[in-house]
């Protein structure tokens, strides 16, 4: 197991009240809870498989200290991978009208994102068990991004 993945499934996080007051309420959420406690590893599956919203926030809270910090991040990595067309404002993807991008800077962003094995495991599942937390009972994830057929 490399130390990046360990580091996931190892560093736990404490869902806060502050951040989570930060989604909108109508956005989607796997309905996380003040003072659940989390795994990184865990929180990425809900963001990625779920589209949560929520788990955006706190994983962004948690890695720059909080969100408005995270964003700015985004906005200086975009640039330095040559993105030329994009600004974000928050870190859900939730409609603003000082957010935009254009399909060949998110080429670009998924083209170095896809560098990334552990990224592609979590971008290409289409459902995950989340194990219970200290707050709620296992979930099961599911992307709604595919249709049977």
């Amino acid at each position: 197991m490399s130390i990046v993945v360990l580091k996931l499934v190892v560093d736990v996080i404490v869902v806060k009240e502050n951040v989570l007051a930060t989604v909108p309420i109508s956005a989607v959420s796997v309905d996380l809870q003040v003072d659940e406690l989390v795994t990184l590893e865990d929180l990425l599956y809900c963001m990625m498989v779920a589209s949560a919203n929520d788990a955006a926030a706190v994983i962004a809270e948690h890695i720059s200290g909080d969100i408005s910090a995270f964003v700015t991040e985004m906005n200086q990595r975009a640039a330095q991978i040559g993105c030329t067309d994009t600004v974000f404002t928050n870190v859900h993807g939730l409609h603003d009208d000082d957010q935009y991008t254009t399909a060949r800077d998110i080429a670009k962003i998924l083209a170095v994102a896809s560098e990334n094995t552990l990224f592609m495991d979590v971008f290409s599942a289409v459902e995950y068990d989340m194990p219970a937390t200290n707050k709620t009972d296992a979930r099961n994830l599911v992307s709604g991004n595919y249709e049977s057929g």
